[in-house]
């Protein structure tokens, strides 16, 4: 069995035991064969568009015992691999935020049936607008770090959120609540790339919108590094 890295590892012990779990776009299917393979889940799908992908899986898999049944390693597309009450929980980690948000939706009925782990790449904000617009409510975001980058991990199930600004989709006001070890580090990250951003748009012309935009930015990032 192949070590998780550290993104992976917290997607794991965010599972409780006895839940069965589908990874979508599972890739190297490490994720579901560690819950597989220590007992945690009893039943893992493994789904991934990617036939290759799909086949590293397989090949993954018969390294491990207990393995998952041949039929739980599934080649299609986002949640339309799944029937409903199959698992309780769904990853979907490792893509873009904007994907995720296509996937949710073609299948938004299985989704509200199941808790939802979430890592996206890049977009979280995209992401946390489509919960709290579609009947998802947010219950915890996790921070992570892999390789030199912080990746947010975003828990949700169906109920109700209230919408929220373009502000709070990017940094929402919960962060200080849940108090991340990694907070600060990834505050300090996010205004530093917004500050190197702003100062090559002063060079630029007709960007007084943008500006605007990315100086409101920093000045929620700045406020909540005061709160910390």
């Amino acid at each position: 069995m192949n070590r998780l890295s550290d993104r992976l590892q917290l997607i794991a012990d965010l599972v409780k035991a006895g839940e069965s779990v589908a990874d979508i776009g599972t890739d190297h299917g490490y994720l579901p064969l560690y819950l597989y393979e220590k007992g945690i889940s009893p039943h893992v799908v493994l789904g991934d568009v990617s036939r290759e992908s799909l086949n590293k899986a397989i090949e993954n898999g018969k390294n491990y015992n207990p393995r998952p049944k041949e039929e739980d390693f599934r080649w299609g597309d986002g949640l339309k691999i799944l029937k409903l009450g199959e698992v309780d929980v769904i990853v979907l980690a490792g893509m873009g935020g904007e994907l995720m948000c296509k996937i949710l939706e073609d299948s938004i009925e299985l989704a509200k049936q199941v808790r939802l782990i979430l890592q996206p790449r890049n977009h979280p904000e995209l992401l946390r607008r489509f919960l709290r617009e579609n009947g998802f409510t947010i219950s915890h975001e996790y921070l992570t770090r892999e390789n030199r980058f912080i990746w947010e991990i975003i828990v949700a199930e169906a109920g109700a959120s209230e919408k929220c600004s373009d502000l709070d989709y990017l940094y929402p006001p919960e962060l200080l609540t849940w108090r991340e070890e990694l907070l600060p580090e990834y505050l300090q990250w996010k205004l530093s790339k917004e500050k190197l951003l702003l100062s090559r748009l002063h060079k630029g012309k007709d960007v007084a919108e943008e500006i605007h935009k990315h100086e409101m930015i920093i000045n929620r990032l700045e406020e909540m590094i005061n709160e910390i």
